[in-house]
């Protein structure tokens, strides 16, 4: 639906009004892929409560993403074939996929998650970089002010604590930090070549195997347990959400950033960690305090503040 409304915008013309409109969906888009990885967390908590665990939910996530995806495809004859340059960004895409989820879970086995979540939502500073000296976005202080007061206000919302630092610890976030933003660029340029989705489907093909050649071998070392499912319906439902929210959380936040650039929607996925919060609080009944709350309104107050120079625009 949302890629026939894009190809519906962009046939009517290039008018000031369409323009505008495919801003406000481009950043919609964003908005609604970062309103999806924030079911993840809390789906993912109620699988583990059924008798999941981590290696079991991120490997079936990755593969119901590449099944959801394909079923897609194939429901709207978009094609698979892929030339050799792109297959080559997609397997990096996918590599870069394991190593940014294998760093956040290795991450939080050592240092604390407001930690953990701050430095990886530090990717979007290193984006702006990268746009900028590959001349595609121009690097300004108002921009990154705003970038460092909504990471402050994620700092609030997330009880920041410089408690329990370690050093592996740290070096796993920064692990994750930079194959998010290697992931990103690359699959932001294969979107380019062969298109948003299949670019996604590609990344979420190799992540697949790797994470299931990773499941069935790295248990044989005695290292790490293996994959464990849940128990009851609703820890299926539950990881199923998390597969399905995965692959739109992708798909949506790149056919956002086809329109209103990858730096922007980089910066406005500063909101998913907010978005996880604020699931934590309806689903499984979590609480914040009064200075969560001001960080979660400094976050979207920040964000908003950003947009608006370029809607006056």
């Amino acid at each position: 639906m949302v890629h026939i409304l894009k190809s519906y915008l962009t046939m009517i013309g290039n008018s000031k009004l369409t323009n505008n409109i495919q801003q406000y969906l481009g950043i919609g888009m964003v908005l609604l892929g970062a309103f999806a990885i924030g079911l993840m967390p809390s789906a993912a908590k109620i699988a583990y409560q059924e008798g999941a665990n981590p290696l079991a939910v991120i490997t079936l996530r990755c593969f119901v993403g590449m099944l959801g995806i394909g079923l897609y495809m194939l429901i709207f004859r978009q094609s698979f074939k892929i030339e050799k340059a792109a297959l080559r960004y997609s397997t990096l895409s996918g590599v870069a996929q394991v190593f940014n989820s294998l760093g956040l879970l290795g991450a939080l086995a050592y240092i604390d998650v407001s930690i953990t979540v701050l430095i990886f939502s530090f990717f979007p500073f290193l984006i702006v970089i990268f746009e900028h000296y590959s001349g595609r976005s121009k690097m300004t202080l108002f921009v990154m002010s705003c970038i460092s007061s909504a990471l402050v206000g994620l700092a609030m919302t997330m009880g920041l604590s410089l408690e329990n630092l370690n050093s592996t610890g740290l070096s796993l976030a920064v692990l994750a930090l930079i194959s998010v933003t290697f992931m990103v660029s690359i699959v932001s340029k294969s979107g380019r070549q062969i298109g948003v989705i299949p670019a996604n489907f590609y990344m979420a093909v190799w992540a697949s195997l790797f994470f299931l050649t990773f499941a069935l071998l790295a248990p044989l070392t005695g290292l790490v347990d293996a994959a464990s499912f849940p128990e009851t319906l609703r820890g299926w439902v539950a990881m199923l959400v998390t597969g399905i929210a995965f692959s739109l959380a992708y798909v949506l936040f790149f056919a956002g950033a086809n329109i209103i650039g990858i730096t922007r929607a980089s910066i406005l996925s500063i909101s998913e960690p907010i978005m996880m919060i604020l699931f934590a609080v309806l689903i499984v009944d979590e609480r914040l305090l009064s200075v969560q709350w001001f960080g979660v309104v400094l976050v979207i107050a920040s964000l908003f503040v950003m947009e608006m120079p370029r809607k006056k625009a």
